[in-house]
């Protein structure tokens, strides 16, 4: 499934287009699946590449994977990515307690000032969380 109009020839910093991204994706995230336990799924439209990337780097960070999410931006997602309700990967990361993931996204050179749809920054979730990141550049 592509949109229409997309320049389906575009590639990411390593080389590969949407396609093959999403392609590759899917059979490490396939590798890592534990065995189905006989529950049917309820039937759901089909996501566009883009959104199933954004889906599994999201599940990544929540999940608290950073090498998962390290992989993820080297094969070419942005650290700034928002989910449906402007939250990015620091901010989700920063409201699960998950210094690790936060650390990552912050070396990988997100915006520490993005805020999400409700106008809270990971700055501010992590003080009203008494939580601290590894930068004090967003303390600055």
């Amino acid at each position: 499934m592509c949109v229409k109009g997309a320049n389906q020839k575009l590639r990411n910093n390593v080389g590969q287009t949407a396609a093959e991204y999403v392609k590759a994706l899917n059979k490490d995230n396939a590798e890592a699946a534990p065995a189905a336990s006989g529950e049917q799924e309820e039937a759901q439209e089909p996501l566009n590449p883009l959104e199933l990337v954004k889906k599994g780097f999201f599940a990544a960070v929540l999940g608290g994977d950073v090498a998962q999410v390290f992989k993820m931006i080297r094969a070419g997602m942005h650290p700034d990515v928002t989910d449906k309700d402007g939250n990015t990967g620091l901010v989700l990361a920063t409201g699960q307690g998950h210094s690790g993931v936060a650390n990552a996204l912050i070396d990988s050179g997100c915006n520490l000032n993005a805020a999400n749809g409700a106008g809270e920054t990971a700055l501010a979730i992590a003080r009203r969380a008494g939580k601290i990141l590894k930068s004090q550049k967003c303390c600055d």
